[in-house]
């Protein structure tokens, strides 16, 4: 499975990519996921939850992200979207409620603070998570009046837009950062080619499941996409009988 971030050209690329020896794809998805793996630092999150306003109230704010992150995956699931879109919108709300950018004006900052102390700012910091993400992973497109009309009036298009000023140059516009999803997509590329399609299809949709999971505890914030990642897949190899996957081909994958 490849992961399609040009569905239209998909098709060129396969029959390129088919007339690569093994060890030449291999090779190139090694480099790739070098590079995430680079790339990945620069997108850390540490766990906020822990410290200052938000280590005084602990598990009412553990508790709150915990129903953030259902809504956001709930609007993302009905309105047909990419969950991964939900996984985004998470990691952008949860990297500025930690941010202390220096770059950030006084401003800016003061509004990542009241964030965590005010349920009305910490709600509106959720929505613009979701509408950036919209915005960067959807073809449709949701404009902030839309958005707005899901919260009910408490908050406005004016106040969801000047938020997302706020949070992109908190984030100092870092918003393409390698997920654990994609880091999933290239790592079951290196999967033996005598594995069946449908184990193959199993263990993609175990390990999927658990980084979304993941993505709703407070516990996995500061943890390395590409670490809940190898985890995940870790998990699902359990579930998988040896006749399947024999020990000496999963031992050669995991190398």
């Amino acid at each position: 499975m490849h992961l399609a971030t040009e569905p239209n050209s998909s098709y060129g690329r396969k029959d390129k990519r088919s007339q690569q020896s093994l060890p030449s794809k291999h090779q190139e998805l090694h480099q790739t996921i070098s590079a995430m793996l680079h790339k990945e630092q620069y997108y850390a999150c540490h766990d906020y939850l822990k410290h200052g306003i938000m280590k005084r109230a602990g598990p009412v704010y553990a508790s709150r992200r915990a129903k953030v992150c259902r809504w956001i995956f709930q609007t993302v699931e009905n309105a047909c979207m990419q969950r991964e879109t939900a996984i985004n919108a998470m990691s952008y709300f949860d990297r500025f409620l930690w941010s202390k950018s220096p770059r950030a004006t006084k401003v800016q900052q003061m509004r990542v603070e009241k964030a965590r102390a005010d349920q009305r700012e910490y709600q509106l910091a959720a929505m613009t998570s979701l509408y950036i993400a919209i915005k960067i992973n959807e073809p449709i497109e949701m404009d902030a009046l839309t958005l707005s009309k899901l919260s009910r009036g408490l908050q406005s298009a004016k106040d969801i837009i000047s938020c997302e000023q706020d949070m992109l140059s908190c984030l100092r516009w870092k918003m393409n950062g390698p997920t654990s999803h994609q880091f999933i997509s290239y790592i079951m590329e290196l999967l033996p080619h005598s594995i069946s399609l449908s184990i193959s299809l199993e263990l993609y949709a175990n390990s999927y499941r658990q980084v979304e999971l993941s993505v709703q505890d407070s516990v996995f914030v500061p943890i390395r996409r590409s670490t809940v990642a190898i985890a995940a897949i870790l998990n699902s190899l359990n579930g998988i009988e040896s006749s399947d996957f024999p020990y000496d081909k999963r031992t050669d994958f995991l190398q």
